[in-house]
Parts: C-alpha cells; structure tokens; sequence
C-alpha cells in the first residue's frame, strides 16, 4: 500500500509539476548525448583477397556509421594513393594496374572517416599482377609523345614493354646515336627526358630503343620523330628583296592556337617605318577551295598564288590584324600578345583557332611587301607562282 502511494506520488510530480522524483527540477530541452566516439565499421568487398587482376580494377569499400561516413581513403602497398578519396557511396577507387610488374603481390587497404574524426581501417587484402606467359614475345613501342609532335623544350618520351621473360632494360638513342645520357632505364615505366637544346630549330629528329628482356632477346622499336621547337613550312631564302622573308614556321596547340614564327633576311629597323620596316601577310585557304576567296592583291594585279585566302595575318606597317574575307577584307581582331623586336630578323605570333573557323587544315602563301619601292613589290614564299604550302592541324605543340 504505502509502495503504490510513493508510485502515485512521483508520477504526479514528473507528469503534473515536472519534477523529478526527488523534488528538482529536470532541465530543458534534450539531453546531451555526448561526443560521438563510435567508429564507422568498414570492409573491402571488390577485389577479394588472394585474387589475380587484370590490367584496372575497380576496389569498393562497404562502409557504415552510426551518424554518417564521410570519406573513404584508399592505400596502395602502405601509401595513401594521390587523389583516391571518395565522399559519396558507393566508396570505390578505380585502379589502373597496368604498370605492374608480372606476378607481383600488392596490398590494399581502405581508412573510413566519420565527421567526428573516428576511423576504422580495413582488414588488408593481398591481390596479385596477371601471371607471366613465358611464350609471351617481347613488344615494345612508344607511349607518348605522339609521332611528329613539335616539343618546345623538353618531353618525357615513354616506352611501352612487355614480355614472358621480363624486361631487363630499355636503351633509349637519339638519331641513330649510341644511348643518350641517362637513356637507359630497367624499371618500368620506361622514361627518357629528351630536351631540345643543342637540337637546331625546326630540325626532325629520330628516336628509337633497343628493349631486352630478361632472356637475353632483344626487340628494336620504330622509330619516333620530334620537332625540336618549331616544324619549318616554308624555306625562302632567295634574298630577291631588302628584308626577304625567307623562312615560315608553324605550330598547333591542345589550346587551340595556331602559332607561327617568320624570319626576315637581312631583318629590320623599326618594323611599322616605311623605310626601314615591314608588311608581312600570312595569306589562309581555310577551306582549300582555290575558287573562292581573294585570289589577288594589289588591286587585283598581282595573283595570291594558286589558293583563293578566307582570311590574312598581317604584321608590319598596315597593322597587327587578323582579317576575314568576304567580297572585301574584314577586321576580326588586332593580334595580341605580339612582340616584334627593333632591329630584329624573326618574330613569332598566335592566332586563335577559332578566328580562322576552327580548320582541319590550311593552304598557306606568304608574303612581304618593300615599302620603299615604287611601285610596292611583293616578294612571296612560295615563290610567285609556286603554289602553297598545307598544313594539317594536329595540335601536337608540347612544351613543358
């Protein structure tokens, strides 16, 4: 009786009064629950431990927290992998394995992140490389840089090899010369640095390896040729007037710009001085139809070759612009950045892609007029009536 009467008494004091049983008060609102120091729980379930990969797998974490994960790290051999976080499940991490040596053990783990900081790391998994054929052959070939690329100063000139024996060595040579340098590497991947320096400008040069492997066999690659800064489009050389352009340059970057250097003998004063300067124009066939377009100059006395232009550079005394033609010649934009020295003999300039109509390829004529003649004279490259050049637009200007 008297244990029903306190029961009756204490949930009038917390129902009616908001008491606690012994007279004071309990606080307001919900109760504090404290830090959270529950780690998330974790489990690598792709690829599973033991397996034989392939060339890329694709590792996938399932992860839990009693509040929420927030990232999931992923650790090759030990070493957290540069940029392998993943916020968003599913927690996975695609693996490119194709550089690995045959038959090699790698260990992965994965570390979960909740917003408190709690972690809990993965139990390791052991995976192994795709196994060696021993009748595999031995294949070697270049992986970068592209062939015919134009390199402003320096690439690295990667390898790709393989073979059932193993790879002892990769002898990189320059122009059939014995190997480079530090040209020769014995772990993959198989690098050389190749720099332009004591190249001369515009010159082709052949690259190519000697790759042998482990059984003493040994395969010779195909080779690679390189630009050493610039491609030669035009060699004009002939002197027929004060300041002859005598040489064109051309180059294509993954921007998007046309880039060009033009050499003038014996060169200039001021560039924009009637007498002692310049009036270059680059002359485009964009759409290598010779029946439309502007086919003269000069009034229409003189021919622009054999090609009908859609649009012309100029640099010299009549502006830095770019035109476009359409019955007559246009002002696109003026060419900037340019740099033309005082008493210089080349200049180099870009053009935008775009500004030209994004071209495949492109029929050029240049030419520079003589200020100071009477009437103005124009010396061309080609020579006149010698047709064009043509250029492919292969964006393959690498500089690093």
């Amino acid at each position: 009786m008297i244990l029903r009467i306190l029961t009756t008494l204490c949930f009038f004091l917390v129902s009616v009064l908001f008491l606690s049983c012994d007279g004071s008060k309990p606080p307001d609102g919900p109760v504090d629950p404290g830090p959270d120091t529950t780690p998330p729980t974790a489990s690598l379930s792709n690829p599973s431990d033991g397996s034989i990969i392939g060339d890329s797998v694709t590792i996938i974490v399932d992860a839990a927290d009693n509040v929420g994960v927030s990232f999931v790290e992923f650790y090759l051999d030990g070493s957290h992998v540069p940029g392998a976080t993943d916020s968003l499940a599913p927690f996975q991490y695609h693996w490119d394995a194709s550089s690995l040596i045959l038959s090699s053990a790698h260990v992965i783990i994965a570390r979960v992140y909740d917003a408190a900081d709690n972690s809990k790391t993965t139990t390791p998994i052991t995976v192994y490389s795709k196994m060696k054929d021993p009748d595999a052959p031995l294949v070697s070939q270049f992986a970068y840089p592209p062939d015919s690329s134009v390199i402003g100063n320096s690439v690295l000139v990667q390898v790709a090899a393989s073979s059932g024996a193993g790879i002892s060595r990769v002898q990189f040579f320059v122009n059939g010369t014995a190997p480079v340098l530090n040209g020769i590497d014995s772990i993959a991947p198989y690098e050389y640095t190749w720099n332009t320096m004591n190249h001369p400008l515009a010159s082709a040069n052949l690259l190519s390896t000697i790759t042998t492997d482990l059984a003493g066999k040994k395969d010779t690659s195909e080779s690679l040729v390189l630009f050493a800064e610039w491609r030669m489009m035009i060699s004009d050389d002939d002197s027929a007037l004060p300041r002859d352009l005598s040489a064109l340059y051309i180059r294509s970057t993954l921007t998007n710009k046309l880039q060009f250097r033009v050499e003038i003998k014996p060169g200039w004063g001021q560039y924009k001085d009637t007498a002692t300067g310049i009036d270059v124009a680059l002359f485009f066939d964009t759409d290598r139809n010779a029946g439309t377009g502007a086919f003269t100059v000069a009034g229409g006395t003189i021919p622009i070759n054999d090609i009908g232009a859609d649009y012309r550079a100029v640099v010299g005394f009549h502006g830095d612009v770019v035109d476009q033609f359409s019955g007559t010649w246009g002002f696109i934009r003026n060419i900037a950045p340019l740099s033309v020295p005082n008493n210089g003999n080349a200049f180099e300039f870009s053009l935008l892609l775009l500004d030209l109509g994004n071209p495949a390829a492109i029929d050029i004529v240049g030419a520079n007029v003589n200020l100071i003649a009477n009437p103005d004279t124009w010396d061309w490259a080609p020579n006149q009536g010698a047709g064009h050049v043509t250029y492919f637009v292969d964006k393959k200007y690498i500089s690093q």
